[in-house]
């Protein structure tokens, strides 16, 4: 069954109020954003590098804030969570909201970056290819599945220009989902959805002053070496 535009937007509006720092939106004629991930992945399908200024401007404002010039690594990193942000939020949170499954085709989403940060500030999804799924787990499974869908052409196209493995890549698109999953579960007092140890790190330890987040992977690894030396 096909949704409206209108019954979505009360969902996209809850998603808004709740999540705080992005603004989901209902695509309507001459509503398009800047960034379209239709184009994103069309470039990167071509060779090219679409997202090359976006992370100038993240390490561009993270020089600004930490007083250095910040690796090519963190902003890679940044860039590659954040865009998955972008298509895993607005799906993570309609599914858990209910009923509905949104489109993660890339020609129907677009969004725009803060000009301070280049944080992603808002996202438009298409109504066209929102579905309407009552039951709450197969909804949440379509709404992943489309998601892969999307992500995965993402990090297979991504180049940055510093070296991302594949644990990095395909860790980033389950974090990402994890994140957003997690998120919206508390907002809404939905089934809890366990906390799980981040499978990716975003680098950001390597910046003056910061340190791993408290679900890095580096922190397990850490760990773990710390344990086998006092062993041995």
């Amino acid at each position: 069954m096909s949704s409206s535009a209108v019954d979505l937007e009360s969902v996209t509006d809850l998603i808004t109020a709740r999540l705080g720092y992005l603004e989901v939106l209902v695509a309507r004629w001459g509503s398009r954003l800047p960034w379209s991930c239709e184009d994103v992945l069309a470039a990167q399908d071509r060779g090219e590098d679409p997202t090359g200024p976006w992370r100038d401007q993240v390490r561009a404002s993270q020089g600004a804030m930490y007083g250095v010039r910040a690796p090519a690594q963190v902003g890679a990193a940044f860039v590659l969570q954040w865009y998955l942000g972008v298509v895993a939020n607005p799906l993570a949170w309609a599914a858990v909201i209910g009923p509905y499954v949104l489109d993660a085709a890339p020609e129907g989403i677009t969004f725009d970056l803060a000009a301070d940060s280049w944080f992603p500030c808002a996202v438009s999804v298409s109504p066209s290819g929102a579905l309407v799924e009552e039951d709450a787990v197969r909804r949440r499974e379509q709404a992943h599945a489309r998601y892969l869908d999307h992500a995965r052409r993402f990090v297979d196209g991504y180049r940055p220009g510093v070296k991302v493995g594949s644990r990095q890549r395909n860790g980033m698109i389950v974090d990402a989902w994890q994140m957003a999953l997690e998120a919206a579960s508390a907002a809404f007092d939905a089934e809890p959805v366990p906390p799980q140890m981040r499978q990716a790190c975003c680098f950001i330890y390597a910046l003056p002053g910061a340190q791993a987040c408290a679900r890095c992977p580096r922190r397990v690894v850490r760990a773990s070496a710390e344990s086998a030396a006092s062993v041995s």
